[in-house]
């Protein structure tokens, strides 16, 4: 069930991604290709997967008639390599949008130098910094995953509703 949510979860800023950027008014459908930069930390464990899982969101979005070209950067869970793998896919693989990346402070790296001054769309899979809520980013930043403080609410909520949990319980 959780790797169907996920294959969702990375569909979904796909789809946000290649709506926005068809500069023309013709047919969504049209031969005009997006290009999509996609960072992850592909030397990790987590990150093919998710690499893979993109790959399968690509492939519905080309199934359903969306022509899009990916370029990919291993981010190594390093914000600097990060950042410099960012750049690599903006200027040299011609990216007009960055999936990316599986942390939040590589996020807010690649936010600071690379999305943000260059005004790409950046959507993050997986950071979840309330940092990210509060980022100074133009509207150029986006997250498919729910912040922490709202996943900590939601697991007190569930803690004392669903499960009967109070302070008593913290001892």
């Amino acid at each position: 069930m959780y790797k169907s949510f996920f294959h969702v979860c990375l569909l979904l800023p796909f789809c946000l991604a290649i709506s926005g950027c068809n500069d023309s008014n013709d047919d969504v459908h049209a031969e005009s290709s997006v290009t999509i930069g996609l960072i992850f930390p592909l030397s990790a464990p987590k990150g093919k997967p998710r690499h893979h899982a993109a790959l399968l969101a690509v492939q519905h979005l080309t199934e359903a008639g969306y022509s899009i070209k990916t370029v990919v950067e291993d981010s190594k869970l390093d914000r600097f390599l990060a950042v410099e793998a960012a750049r690599r896919l903006v200027e040299v693989g011609g990216a007009k949008v960055l999936i990316g990346a599986s942390s939040s402070s590589v996020t807010m790296e690649i936010a600071d130098w690379v999305s943000v001054p260059n005004q790409i769309p950046q959507i993050s899979y997986a950071s979840t910094s309330l940092e990210i809520t509060e980022l100074n980013d133009d509207d150029f930043v986006f997250r498919t995953a729910p912040s922490d403080k709202l996943q900590g609410a939601v697991l007190a909520y569930l803690a004392k509703e669903i499960k009967g949990y109070d302070n008593r319980h913290l001892s």
